[in-house]
């Protein structure tokens, strides 16, 4: 197994910095962290009863 110095010096840029250029494989919001740039985001309910599929039908009260 490589010494921990080994691994560090891995991780690290030709300029002793780790920048994320250096990271080969990460998604762009692992660098951005900017919501927009995430992928297959769930679709969102727009919070208005009417916009919900199969609402249950409510039976009318007599008065």
């Amino acid at each position: 197994m490589p010494s921990r110095a080994f691994q560090q010096a891995t991780l690290l840029g030709s300029d002793g910095v780790l920048n994320t250029a250096d990271l080969a494989g990460l998604a762009t919001v692992a660098t951005t962290g900017s919501y927009s740039d995430l992928t297959n985001k769930p679709t969102l309910f727009s919070g208005s009863y009417n916009d919900l599929t199969n609402k249950p039908t409510l039976a009318t009260v007599a008065t």
